[in-house]
């Protein structure tokens, strides 16, 4: 009779190999490109709040950057921790330009 315990170890550690370098990375690059768009959704929704909260404000850019960092770190994003400083500045612009762009401006 023939021993096939060294056969179904290696069929084992093939699976794993597939595993760990096809199978694990596909589900990572799926939740990062969700929790992007997440991350984006809940800008925007901030840019809106702030820009209904200091619309009769002059020059209240940085209270509104303030007031959607605020809304972030309450929802769980730490800005230079989960989001670089420069994403998040893009992700504003982005949502503004979006937002005047509905309005017509």
């Amino acid at each position: 009779m023939t021993n096939l315990t060294t056969i179904f170890e290696a069929i084992i550690a093939l699976i794993g190999a597939v595993l760990t370098c096809i199978v694990i990375p596909l589900i990572k690059e799926k939740t990062t490109v969700a929790q992007r768009q997440k991350l984006e959704a809940l800008v925007k929704t901030a840019v809106y709040a702030a820009e209904q909260i200091f619309a009769n404000v002059e020059k209240a850019g940085d209270a509104k950057k303030d007031c959607v960092v605020a809304y972030l770190e309450k929802k769980g994003y730490k800005v230079n921790v989960n989001i670089l400083e420069d994403d998040l500045n893009n992700m504003i612009e982005a949502a503004v330009y979006q937002m005047n762009a509905e309005k017509g401006e």
